[in-house]
């Protein structure tokens, strides 16, 4: 039976898995046309050019940085919700791997649940229409496709595993955040060089350990000399983010564990 659309869901999905295994999540799309935004935007103008949508309520969902193997993704799992609850009879996204990565899972959405929920279901670069299914091939490509995105995961999570682990044997940092006192190279982010600005803190605070006090009478001296903390470093600049917590007050749990970083020897430690 062919379902018509009244309340339509748009669905967006962008992750990690998206993105060049050698830039990491700050480099670049392999697909520009994986950005939210251009997801959006081909499927606004997929709905615009027919006319069976021109009278259709339109709901969007989406799920920024959540993986394709996961299902439990919020804005996913809402959707379903209002698809249980009659909120929306259709839904549209850009093609199977928006929908999941995962070969089982996303056949058993396919196949199962959202044919169980009666939604008409729409893949537009896979030119996939629940409404028109049996009068096409296209039902027969559905498991290919699938395999095919299932298969691009697991490749992909071994690129990143042997990425990481030659990183490593070469000596380069990998970690998302710098240790007070180090900032990344601007022309290498697996870099750390010193920071002219807080590595006098760090060397303060090593001496004051040299000459016998402990973390609390240190963290007390530089309070008096009214040093600044990392948490107030990391605020003032979105390229500083450093691992020691947040707090905007020297404490003797802070000032222990710069001490007992094994990195400030120069040691590179994952």
């Amino acid at each position: 039976m062919i379902k018509k659309s009244n309340l339509v869901a748009i669905y967006l999905r962008l992750s990690e898995e998206d993105y060049d295994v050698t830039n990491g999540r700050d480099g670049l799309l392999k697909e520009e046309s994986d950005r939210i935004a251009n997801q959006r935007k081909l499927i606004d103008n997929y709905l615009k050019k027919r006319n069976e949508f021109s009278r259709c309520q339109f709901k969007e969902y989406r799920d920024d940085g959540f993986p394709g193997t996961n299902f439990e993704r919020p804005d996913f799992q809402k959707m379903l919700r209002d698809a249980e609850s009659g909120k929306i009879d259709t839904i549209v996204f850009k093609d199977y791997s928006r929908l999941g990565r995962n070969f089982l899972g996303v056949g058993r959405y396919l196949e199962e649940i959202l044919p169980e929920l009666e939604l008409r279901v729409i893949s537009i670069n896979d030119g996939y229409d629940s409404n028109n299914i049996l009068e096409t091939s296209e039902g027969i490509s559905i498991p290919m496709r699938n395999l095919i995105n299932d298969y691009y995961v697991k490749d992909l999570s071994k690129k990143v595993k042997s990425a990481i682990k030659s990183r490593q044997t070469r000596g380069q940092f990998i970690s998302a955040y710098s240790i007070f006192g180090y900032k990344k190279a601007s022309l290498d982010k697996h870099q750390l060089i010193i920071d002219e600005e807080t590595a006098p803190i760090i060397k303060k605070i090593f001496q004051y350990a040299l000459d016998g006090l402990n973390g609390t009478c240190i963290a007390k001296k530089l309070y008096e000399l009214e040093i600044l903390t990392p948490a107030w470093y990391s605020g003032q600049s979105k390229k500083r983010t450093y691992e020691i917590d947040q707090k905007s007050i020297w404490t003797s749990a802070k000032i222990m564990k710069i001490l007992r970083d094994q990195r400030y020897t120069g040691d590179i430690r994952y």
